[in-house]
């Protein structure tokens, strides 16, 4: 049976959740408990500081960024965090508990070469941001120009894009790749 692309970004995506604790800890020496603002806000910084996260993973690219009033925000991974919520399950339950981001990632599915990407992608994110709360990081994420454009146009056209968010407007994966030059 194909592995379908939904498959496979969850699996990344759970992937680059995990090496991020592991490097929360590697900075902080401490365990860090996250939850999804600075989870998704990491995401949109690490594809801003290494654009092979938005175009170089074969099915699983995090290239569905959307601006929100509080944070961008990858869509799919979105909708990922919501399904294990319907499923009875929360996203921080299961992104605190080793055994339980484990068990959510079939590491069998991802070649090393991704493995050895994704571990380089997060160290080029700038110490100093693991350090900090969601709040920061919402200020952070908003100094990039491909946020701001993207909330103008949120602004102006009022988009309702999924049933419990809203005023959301595609972010141009082509502007986060602006971003990345400064």
């Amino acid at each position: 049976m194909p592995v379908s692309d939904e498959n496979i970004k969850q699996n990344l995506f759970f992937y680059f959740v995990l090496k991020l604790k592991e490097r929360y800890y590697a900075i902080n020496k401490t365990e860090t408990k996250l939850n999804r603002f600075h989870v998704l806000k990491m995401l949109f910084i690490a594809c801003v500081y290494d654009n092979d996260l938005i175009n170089w993973l074969w099915g699983g690219n995090f290239d569905n960024f959307y601006a929100m009033e509080k944070w961008p925000v990858e869509m799919d991974c979105y909708k990922i965090i919501k399904g294990l919520k319907e499923r009875g399950n929360s996203f921080e339950n299961t992104i605190n508990n080793k055994e339980l981001l484990e068990g959510a990632i079939d590491f069998y599915k991802i070649d090393k070469k991704t493995k050895e990407k994704i571990d380089a992608w997060l160290k080029k994110i700038p110490h100093f941001l693991f350090s900090k709360d969601s709040s920061y990081l919402v200020d952070f994420t908003h100094n990039f120009n491909s946020w701001k454009k993207a909330w103008v146009k949120t602004k102006i056209y009022n988009i309702n894009i999924y049933p419990s968010v809203i005023n959301a407007y595609p972010i141009c994966n082509n502007d986060i790749i602006e971003d990345g030059k400064y």
